[in-house]
């Protein structure tokens, strides 16, 4: 083939239907036998039974990038592993490949230059074979950094154990690798993670926890990402283990489980939950956390929860708890803590609401209709920008001192137990809801209007009929004390505005 093309792709026609000559095909390919020289190739829709002897041998010292894409007639790889220079190979959608060993390894140390080895969408991939002329090897992959296996219903053999330099390893739809026990399959293999940043774990269905060996390894892990992983039950076997976890930043796990845990016996979770965390990590403490959304959510307590370990929390999130009875003790102690929002907390039932840190900028109630209160000294907490209170029932008025002077944006929405009037609320906001859903608001004594509307940015008035007339846009009598607001929304539509 000509002399200085760098660049090169083999395409055959997508569609033959049952016209496709593999012999005629090989025979083809074999001929086209790229320039020495050549640094960049990808053959698609080859059809051959065979890759051509020339493509691992090793006269290609230049090739740094390999792309073998729906060669679906395609039974055996050639001994790709010879290729010194290669950095990327990608390997996707070749529908017959069962094993992948020795011959796709080609010596005992392949592979010497490779960054990134992707798989993906191999529906007959059975076996990862570590052998080489019989005998077991442990094949390194010295300089990898990123793996993917994606789409590979059938692997269920182990991965290579020699990763050191692996930083981001990703599995997603590989429901049949074995991850059962702690000392045996895929975990068990994977020990040498230690430069590992980021790892992704999607739709392993035998997954049920993280052991304890695997974990330890993983002390550069900054992001943890697990979906779809139905038997998974917790997290990790130890309460300890987050120690060794010092840089994570970030940690989503997300899934239709018949339950979950962080650590055995704690945060349990029903069928159908869908548990969701975000950690962020300063000097080595974990620092966010959300737990998000749990359907028919059998979490009781969070109360074990070891917050003296998460000095640097800033947000928490718990949505949709519906058998939760206790919060996350002394949250007060948490002074980066900037956020906290509770929905769906149907049982949990607050007399006085815990105190919270003065760094909290953020605070959400929404349908929790067993909490009778706020937290006592709201008004000291001077950092406090964002409070809304939606669908909570048991609330009646703000604590004694009011509302903090810093507050910018209050919605306190269907809580028609709310006896305190309008006027008690008014701080220099920026953002302000009225709804007439919570009790007392709009009645003829509370229509009096007294905004700053130099500071209020955003009006929204719902469900007051009174007050929505006495607003209207030209002709209510309160139209001269609000038209110079940005944006005042009446009715059930916050986004069209009258002004």
């Amino acid at each position: 083939m000509k002399e200085g093309i760098c660049r090169l792709t083999m395409q055959w026609c997508k569609y033959f239907g049952n016209f496709r000559n593999e012999e005629l095909e090989a025979e083809v390919l074999n001929f086209l036998r790229p320039h020495p020289k050549l640094e960049n190739l990808t053959i698609s829709y080859y059809g051959g039974l065979e890759f051509p002897s020339w493509l691992g041998i090793l006269s290609y010292v230049n090739m740094v990038h390999l792309r073998l894409h729906a060669c679906c007639r395609a039974k055996a790889l050639a001994s790709l592993g010879q290729l010194s220079s290669l950095k990327e190979f990608y390997i996707e959608s070749l529908y017959t490949i069962r094993i992948v060993g020795s011959e796709f390894y080609g010596t005992k140390s392949p592979f010497p230059s490779l960054m990134t080895l992707e798989f993906k969408n191999m529906p007959s991939w059975e076996d990862w074979s570590h052998c080489f002329n019989n005998e077991e090897v442990r094949v390194l992959f010295t300089c990898l950094k990123h793996m993917v296996i994606r789409d590979c219903p059938m692997l269920i053999g182990r991965l290579p154990s020699q990763l050191s330099s692996l930083k981001k390893l990703e599995i997603n739809s590989c429901p049949q690798l074995n991850f059962r026990g702690c000392n045996e399959g895929v975990l068990k293999s994977l020990v040498n993670l230690t430069s590992l940043i980021a790892l992704v774990i999607q739709d392993v269905v035998e997954l049920t926890y993280l052991n304890y060996g695997f974990i330890s390894s993983l002390v550069k892990l900054e992001n943890l990402e697990m979906k779809s992983c139905k038997n998974l039950m917790y997290l990790w076997q130890e309460r300890d283990v987050i120690r060794n976890l010092a840089c994570l930043k970030s940690l989503d796990v997300k899934s239709e489980i018949a339950s979950i845990s962080t650590e055995r016996g704690v945060n349990r979770l029903d069928r159908r939950g869908v548990f969701k965390t975000r950690v962020a990590s300063q000097n080595g403490y974990v620092g966010v956390i959300d737990i998000i959304k749990y359907p028919r959510l059998g979490v009781e307590s969070l109360a074990e929860i070891p917050v003296d370990r998460l000095q640097s929390l800033k947000e928490i999130e718990i949505t949709d708890c519906e058998n939760l009875r206790s919060l996350p003790q002394g949250l007060h102690t948490l002074s980066h803590l900037t956020s906290l929002c509770l929905r769906g907390c149907s049982v949990l039932e607050l007399e006085c609401f815990p105190p919270l840190p003065p760094s909290i900028k953020t605070f959400w109630l929404e349908d929790c209709p067993k909490i009778k209160s706020l937290p006592n000294q709201l008004h000291r907490l001077m950092s406090l920008e964002d409070l809304q209170i939606r669908d909570c029932e048991s609330i009646t008025r703000f604590p004694d001192g009011g509302l903090p002077p810093q507050l910018q944006r209050l919605r306190v929405i269907r809580c028609k137990n709310m006896k305190q009037l309008v006027r008690e609320w008014l701080t220099p906001l920026t953002s302000l809801c009225i709804d007439g859903s919570a009790g007392g608001v709009g009645e003829e004594e509370d229509l009096l209007l007294p905004l700053p509307p130099s500071l209020l940015q955003f009006l929204w008035i719902k469900g007051c009929g009174i007050l929505e007339e006495r607003c209207r846009k030209g002709t209510g009598c309160y139209w001269p004390l609000i038209r110079e607001i940005p944006q005042v929304a009446l009715g059930d539509d916050p986004i069209k505005s009258i002004t």
